[in-house]
Parts: structure tokens; sequence; C-alpha cells
């Protein structure tokens, strides 16, 4: 859930918790290099399309309701239809079209990799009443379910500060840097076998944020 923006040298921070990975090589021209480098205070994440702001967030310790431990276990596999797929698309080439020529395609390019569809999403609490969240080919995503912040590491290397908690029984996982943040949110639909995962990913440099969602199944 979560990103950072290539820059020379080293990767920067950006959705909640991300820093330190992708480089340019240095066959790159230097326009092409300082294209990228305007781009290093994006910050990128997940969310829901409208996330609950009236809601305060769960009191650190508050146990999470059994109900809801067992409705959301489980595996859930992306079903989405083409038309989703292609709605990721659009979202960023909006995002990124004010841009200019030297820099959109680095942004898009950034952008699309963080906005992976991900096959599938597995949703779990272990005995320490923490709540992981785990994608094929992601490191695991894993924190006090009340909203405590830990810090995590996505597949890219990108570093960022994580919270996970329910807000009007959605699981909402919000990333946090010095620059910005994002959030992905779970929505289990009343039937309890589909789940709409809402993500947004926002910044100062984009002319308006992604989002979009996803629909998964129970497998």
């Amino acid at each position: 859930m979560l990103l950072a923006w290539p820059k020379r040298g080293g990767a920067l921070p950006i959705d909640d918790r991300l820093p330190r990975l992708t480089r340019i090589p240095w066959g790159y021209g230097f326009a092409a290099w300082m294209g990228v480098w305007l781009l290093v205070a994006v910050e990128i994440g997940c969310a829901r399309r409208a996330p609950p702001a009236a809601v305060s967030p769960s009191t650190a310790g508050t146990p999470v309701p059994v109900e809801l431990i067992q409705r959301f276990t489980g595996t859930y596999v992306y079903v989405g239809e083409d038309e989703e797929r292609a709605a990721v698309a659009r979202a960023v080439d909006r995002a990124v079209e004010d841009m200019s020529f030297l820099t959109r395609g680095f942004a898009r390019s950034a952008l699309m990799d963080r906005a992976a569809i991900r096959e599938s999403y597995t949703i779990f609490f272990d005995e320490a009443g923490q709540v992981s969240v785990v994608s094929p080919g992601e490191l695991p995503e894993v924190s006090p379910p009340d909203g405590t912040p830990v810090q995590v590491v996505n597949r890219l290397g990108d570093e960022s500060e994580l919270t996970q908690q329910f807000i009007d029984s959605v699981l909402v996982q919000r990333g946090r840097t010095a620059d910005g943040g994002g959030t992905t949110a779970f929505e289990l639909q009343p039937d309890g076998e589909t789940l709409l995962v809402h993500r947004t990913m926002e910044s100062s440099q984009l002319s308006q944020p992604v989002k979009y969602t996803l629909t998964y199944r129970r497998r």
C-alpha cells in the first residue's frame, strides 16, 4: 500500500512508508533525472473512496470485536473485470495529465507500479491480536488493529509508518511519511463474500488524487 519516487542515488519517502530503493541509472540524461527529482515529494498510498472522516479513530488498546475478526478473516481473490483495470489506468492518467512531458512518463510509471492490482488479499489475526494483510509477492503488513503505528517495508524497499484499524466496520490502512500519506480500505459487503478495496494515492504534485475501487471475492 505505499510507495516512493525514484531519485538519484536512492528512493525517497512517499505514501506513509517509504524511502530507499529505486535508483536512476547513470545512463539517463540530465533532463530525465531532473524530471524524476521533481517528483520525489509525491506520496502514494491506498484508501477508501470516501473515508468516514467524522468518525474518531479507535482508542489504542481497544480490542476488535470478535464478530469483525470472524467476518474479515479469510482470503479474497481479485474478480474485477477489465473495466476495473482500465479505471486504474484512467485515474493515473488524469492525475499526471498536467505534468510536463519530461516528468509525466516517470510519474505514470511510478504510479502504475504502486497501483498494481494484487492477485489476492489474506486477512487474519494472530494470537497476539495483531492484524496481518498478506498478498503474493508482497511483504506482510502487520500491526495492532487499534491504530498503533509500526514501521514497515514494502516489496520495493520503501519504508513508512503503518496504522491499521476498523472504522465503521471497515478495515482502514494508513501510511505516513514526512511528505504525506495514503490509505487502503477493505470494505466487506453484507454478503460476507465480496470485498471492495478502495485505494487513493495523492500528492500536491498531482493534478488530482488517484482513486479507484477493486472487487475481490472470498475464496
